[in-house]
């Protein structure tokens, strides 16, 4: 009974760190248009666009001669474009492409993943103690 109470209590410590704030940027796009980006090193893709604000930007998009199939947390999705953009994120201008996402709940317009983090090498540094 006693590892079963030590359990618990470690788990009530030890959930405030279960959820975090994401990790977002501020970032124009085209030089005209602002989006709610987030890095997301769990994306294994390079970016995910959301179609709605494909279309409000008017990012130029291509459609995939081949779809792709993207597995999420939401479920299993059909990508069939993609977009091209540059990005300006505090300075660091570059340009990308993206998958055009259809119908998610994104919550972001952008959101750059595993492969943008490698090939721009960045890098999440913990803290030192």
């Amino acid at each position: 009974m006693e590892k079963a109470s030590r359990m618990k209590e470690n788990w009530r410590s030890f959930q405030p760190y279960m959820k975090a704030k994401p990790l977002t940027v501020h970032t124009l796009i085209n030089h005209t248009h602002y989006a709610s980006t987030m890095l997301d090193s769990g994306c294994l893709t390079y970016a995910l666009v959301s179609a709605q604000f494909a279309r409000k930007a008017k990012l130029q998009c291509i459609n995939l001669h081949t779809p792709k199939t993207l597995q999420g947390v939401e479920g299993t999705g059909i990508i069939q474009q993609a977009c091209q953009f540059t990005y300006d994120i505090e300075g660091y201008t570059r340009t990308g492409w993206g998958y055009v996402v259809e119908n998610t709940h994104l919550g972001y317009d952008i959101l750059f993943g595993r492969s943008w983090f490698n090939k721009h090498q960045v890098t999440i540094a913990p803290a030192k103690k």
